[in-house]
């Protein structure tokens, strides 16, 4: 049972046991190297919907002058 849970797992137990353990710092640092990329994704994303927001404004604004200019 549990080891249907591993699937695409197809060792048995045995072949699941010799694989190689990874040591608790190895874990903490593969964690802290994936909550820093987190970090990053998520100010790229708020950079991106500034940027976002700052060109609709441009736009806006230039199409408000282009119009003006136009009459």
């Amino acid at each position: 049972m549990a080891l249907a849970r591993l699937a695409p797992w197809s060792g048995d137990a045995s072949a699941l046991a010799a694989l190689p353990r990874l040591a608790r710092h190895e874990i903490e640092d593969v964690r802290s190297v994936l909550s820093e990329a987190e970090t990053d994704l998520q100010r790229a994303r708020d950079a991106a919907s500034r940027a976002r927001e700052e060109a609709e404004a441009l736009s806006s604004k230039w199409s408000s002058s282009v119009g003006r200019c136009g009459s």
